[in-house]
């Protein structure tokens, strides 16, 4: 849903004058080689009639060094623009679709106090960070990159070259996140903790890794929609009731557009949905 653009949010001053904005960094940093990108949710805005709060984020291209974490607060200076979009891609939609409708590409950044943020979501960025620069420790390129795809749902590092392979191939979906490393995690704690508990203990164990696993990865559709669905399989599982997938997809796709209605115009929601009704109807055949 597009929101009231008024004064009080920070898209209306796309496209005009610098500002200086005081807000949070609200996401984990997406790094490239030569440049960072921040959700920063914005407090306050200044331009030259004075300071006054706003709301609304904005996706903010940063230099690559020095390196700012989740849970920052910035003073961010430059000019905001309204995202572009072309005939081949819109980006202005694909950022309006996570609630952003402002971008700033030049900005002077200051730092002005750290840890502002969720402390369990410091802890995981936290360990994914770490567990990305031990693969890269262990292991050359680009199986670094491939298994830090895979396993901790950070693609940004991957080489062009073997991203178009596995285009080419028709085999990108082996670097996404999908029910299979959901599937994994929660049988491993369901195996660990019935040996330890009850069933319904474990089955509450495993509940709580697969929320952990969702938000250490990045909560895309894809991770989200298979996240939900072996949560109510647990649950079917739990209650001693039988488990149909076809209508677990159904109720997880009725919560995600509920909470977010922007996902049914997401190529990333509409694929993962479609290939998983494909798998239900096509299985049994």
């Amino acid at each position: 849903m597009q929101p009231q653009i008024a004064a009080h949010h920070v898209a209306f001053y796309n496209d005009g004058p610098d500002v200086t904005l005081t807000g949070v960094i609200v996401a984990d940093p997406d790094i490239r080689d030569r440049y960072t990108y921040l959700r920063v949710r914005d407090e306050s805005l200044t331009t030259a009639d004075g300071t006054r709060p706003v709301q609304g984020d904005v996706w903010v291209r940063a230099p690559r060094y020095p390196y700012r974490a989740y849970g920052d607060r910035l003073e961010v200076s430059g000019r905001l623009e309204t995202p572009p979009e072309d005939a081949d891609f819109s980006y202005r939609q694909y950022l309006a679709r996570q609630g952003i409708y402002s971008m700033m590409s030049r900005p002077r950044l200051t730092l002005l106090a750290a840890n502002e943020g969720s402390w369990l979501l410091s802890l995981l960025y936290s360990l994914r960070r770490r567990a990305q620069a031990t693969l890269a420790a262990i292991f050359p390129e680009p199986e670094a990159s491939l298994l830090t795809g895979i396993l901790l749902g950070i693609e940004s590092t991957l080489p062009e070259e073997v991203v178009d392979a596995f285009t080419r191939t028709g085999t990108i979906h082996i670097i996404v996140i999908s029910g299979f490393n959901l599937t994994l995690v929660a049988g491993l704690f369901i195996r660990a903790g019935t040996q330890l508990w009850a069933r319904r203990p474990a089955l509450l164990v495993a509940c709580g890794s697969i929320v952990l696993y969702t938000l250490f990865v990045g909560a895309t559709p894809p991770v989200v929609r298979a996240a939900l669905m072996v949560a109510v399989s647990l649950l079917a599982y739990c209650v001693g009731r039988p488990y149909a997938a076809g209508r677990a997809l159904a109720a997880t796709a009725i919560i995600m557009t509920a909470l977010n209605p922007g996902l049914l115009w997401s190529a990333s929601f509409q694929l993962t949905f479609a290939a998983t009704v494909g798998l239900i109807v096509l299985a049994p055949l």
